[in-house]
């Protein structure tokens, strides 16, 4: 009888975030927590961009869980942070933006 493994949710994001942070101090070991932010911030794909709530306060309608755009002028959602991991492009952008 075969076994199949299925990940689901975010039991693979811890292990999957480890290993693009090891392979981005492999690009510089010298990246900080905030270079390493930097690069994965600069280069996730948004996902799911319907996906929002609203909420009627004062029969206002106000959109909350929705995608953002921040101080940073980065994408940020409440359920799906910067959106998902691109390790490709997070790989090329440190090798030429800090390499």
């Amino acid at each position: 009888r075969q076994r199949q493994m299925c990940i689901r949710d975010s039991s693979s994001a811890g292990p999957t975030v480890a290993a693009l942070v090891a392979i981005l101090l492999e690009v510089n070991p010298d990246f900080t927590w905030r270079d390493i932010k930097h690069v994965m911030a600069s280069t996730a794909t948004k996902i799911d961009e319907d996906r929002s709530k609203n909420l009627t306060f004062n029969n206002e309608e106000i959109s909350i869980y929705s995608w953002k755009t921040n101080a940073a002028g980065f994408n940020f959602h409440n359920w799906f942070g910067f959106g998902k991991l691109n390790v490709a492009d997070a790989i090329t952008f440190a090798e030429n933006i800090y390499g």
